[in-house]
């Protein structure tokens, strides 16, 4: 449900702008609001920062280091944090950039190396094709052969005390005023190329592929957290800087305006009062119509898809936070399946460096909690039916668990369709509500509510026939179709100047409420292809041991393929059918001005005091 958010000053002493961005950083609930000019103390740190991760990102690049955050990582311990950064704003930024400017100087130096070996190694290729042409045994069993890297100004020293070690020699240029030295001696004169190697400049080639093995490989991991954190504290910074645009001078003051949830003004004030005694905190009292707007639901990312809802309109995340996941679990009905992806969830939620995707963690723990549900209420595990368990919803024969039944697939199917009507019913609801906050009162009860009771009359009408096998008795029918005449008169002629418009509409609305409440047959049917693949690929069980690889490749594409299929399906009976009925969206999204430090701390000291980041 979307919480009443509260737009709140912050006044401060001009020196302070920076240690107000960073505890309002800290409290992680101030969605900070966009000022109209930018304040310029803070841009000019922001464009050094930015400066800084754009040298990272390409002093990367040139080694082929992606730092990419993984899908799962284990927790950092404190004392192993990779980096850790002290001191004020101008202190920091300071180091950064000696950190950031050293490893672009390596990375450029690198790179340089990296070109230079590639077209060693392309030589050296080159030289052991001629040793080839030359049938020379490439097993080397009548010569040792070696090769290295040495510079041109002491490739004369190398020639002379190859000489008198009766070593040959054959030297080739290279970029850079290297030059590539392939060193041949006899079969039992290993020791004298050693001797070579130890008495001159030369480099074994072997020393440099090992170095750009390590690079192309990343086999770096502990050099690979360092940028990772260091690239960390810098997005951080930037995150407090960035806010901190949207600072307004006022004399010798500065004040930030922003939006917190009502349930968090008393510890704002609390904790900006315990920092800044002399801070002033102006509350808004004005009627704010383009607030953010907050959503507690677990959910709320898949709800944004569709958009949030506008200040003062319906909020529909209390029944989407309970339909989606049911919705997915009745498509996707399996213990065993859902535990997966209830599991997967779990690991994304805690071990996932990324906000984002231990977000979207829960919304895989519900989807899978749900599946379970229904599996339970199935008995089915991993496609294979529970023995002596009477499940509660089945396709198939009572007698014969691989017979589907026409009559309690008949059942799921008018069951799905009602659970569709319900959901229909809410949407149109939630239509109503709208319309009457809107100021259309008239249009709401004149033509909305006799739609919804004529759709309602409309199904309990055909519950009372026999295509619907009679479940509603026929009188109970024969009341609900008069009341279903009388609100197709009332919707028609109920406002005078719209008759037409009105007889259009009823026809349109007729259409959509038959064609949607039909679409949640998909409920029955992903499950019945989810049950009927399982069983399809548990077939393999029959070939033993060797079945196995088939049986769990198979159910890890059910989970896969079933699951995405479901998510999807579940995704339109609400964006379509649910939403379709009174959902306009465009509301402004709850941002509020947030940190994520795992591999890094930022100490800053503010005048002796010292604000910890972590």
């Amino acid at each position: 449900m979307a919480e009443r958010m509260i737009e709140i000053i912050v006044e401060v002493d001009q020196s302070e702008w920076f240690k107000l961005a960073v505890n309002i950083a800290k409290m992680g609930y101030f969605h900070v609001k966009k000022a109209d000019k930018e304040f310029e103390e803070s841009k000019k740190y922001l464009v050094e920062i930015e400066r800084q991760l754009k040298m990272l990102s390409e002093a990367c690049s040139l080694l082929n280091i992606k730092i990419k955050e993984p899908l799962i990582e284990l927790p950092i311990e404190d004392s192993k944090r990779r980096i850790s950064l002290e001191g004020s704003l101008d202190e920091i930024v300071k180091k950064t950039s000696t950190l950031v400017n050293d490893f672009h100087a390596i990375a450029m130096f690198f790179q340089n190396k990296l070109d230079l070996l590639e077209n060693t190694i392309e030589r050296k290729n080159e030289i052991l094709e001629t040793i080839k042409k030359i049938k020379l045994d490439f097993k080397f069993r009548f010569f040792s052969v070696n090769f290295g890297l040495v510079f041109h100004e002491n490739a004369n020293q190398l020639m002379n005390i190859a000489r008198e070690k009766n070593v040959y020699v054959v030297l080739s240029d290279l970029p850079l005023g290297y030059k590539l030295a392939l060193l041949v001696a006899g079969r039992d004169d290993k020791d004298k190329l050693k001797e070579i190697f130890d008495d001159t400049d030369i480099t074994p080639l072997g020393n440099y592929i090992r170095v750009l093995d390590m690079i192309r490989y990343e086999n770096l991991d502990e050099f690979i957290l360092a940028i990772r954190g260091l690239r960390e504290a810098l997005q951080n910074i930037r995150r407090i800087l960035f806010a901190s645009l949207n600072f307004e001078r006022k004399n010798d003051k500065v004040r930030i305006r922003g939006y917190i949830p009502s349930e968090k003004l008393k510890d704002f004030e609390d904790k900006i009062l315990e920092k800044f005694p002399d801070a002033t905190i102006i509350q808004e009292k004005r009627k704010i119509s383009i607030a953010p707007v907050y959503i507690k639901s677990p959910i709320k990312n898949i709800m944004a898809m569709a958009g949030l809802p506008r200040h003062g309109e319906a909020d529909p995340s209390p029944i989407f936070t309970i339909t989606f996941p049911l919705f997915f679990g009745m498509m996707f009905g399996d213990i065993g399946h859902g535990l997966v992806l209830a599991i997967v969830g779990l690991l994304l939620r805690k071990l996932s460096p990324s906000r984002s995707k231990r977000e979207w963690g829960l919304i895989l723990v519900l989807m899978g909690i749900f599946a379970v549900f229904f599996g339970i209420l199935s008995g089915e595990v991993f496609g294979i039916h529970v023995p002596f368990y009477k499940p509660v919803i089945s396709i198939f024969s009572e007698h014969d668990h691989g017979e589907v039944s026409s009559e309690k697939m008949l059942f799921l199917l008018g069951l799905s369709m009602l659970i569709g009507v319900m959901h229909i019913t809410i949407g149109y609801a939630f239509k109503i509500i709208n319309l009457i906050h809107e100021g259309e009162t008239r249009e709401a009860l004149l033509f909305y509510v006799p739609l919804v009771i004529t759709y309602l009359s409309a199904v309990i009408f055909i519950g009372s026939t026999e295509y619907a096998g009679r479940v509603i008795s026929r009188d109970i029918g024969t009341i609900a179709q008069y009341i279903m005449f009388a609100c197709i008169i009332l919707m028609i002629f109920g406002q005078p100047s719209k008759i037409f418009f009105n007889l259009v509409e009823f026809f349109i609305s007729a259409l959509e409420l038959a064609s949607n409440t039909i679409s949640y047959a998909r409920l029955v049917i992903l499950y019945t292809v989810h049950v009927l693949l399982s069983s399809a690929v548990n077939m393999a069980l029959a070939l033993g041991f060797a079945g196995l690889p088939i049986v769990v490749i198979g159910n890890a594409g059910i989970i896969a393929l079933e699951g995405l299929l479901a998510f999807i399906q579940s995704l339109r009976l609400h964006f379509y059918e649910f939403f379709s009925k009174f959902y306009h969206g465009g509301g402004e999204p709850y941002r509020p001005l947030l940190l994520d430090l795992r591999l890094s701390r930022i100490l800053l000291n503010f005048n002796g005091k010292t604000v910890i980041l972590e």
